[in-house]
């Protein structure tokens, strides 16, 4: 039976690198939220949105702005 021999990783390769994954759109870093409604208030905020012109993320901001 042959066996099969890893080779040794090199030094520094794999993991977080200086500079590496996506850029922040507006330039500030952004949080992730997860978070339950019931559907009406959902249908609410999606509405807010839409008549503003808005995503729900940048409608979620801006009330929580206003606290």
């Amino acid at each position: 039976m042959e066996t099969t021999e890893k080779k040794p990783r090199k030094a520094g390769s794999g993991g977080a690198r200086p500079g590496a994954g996506r850029k922040a759109i507006s330039g500030v870093r952004r949080e992730s939220l997860t978070l339950t409604v019931t559907p009406e208030t959902r249908a609410k905020l999606d509405r807010l949105a839409a008549d503003q012109g808005i995503s729900l993320s940048e409608l979620i901001n801006r009330l929580a702005a206003t606290l």
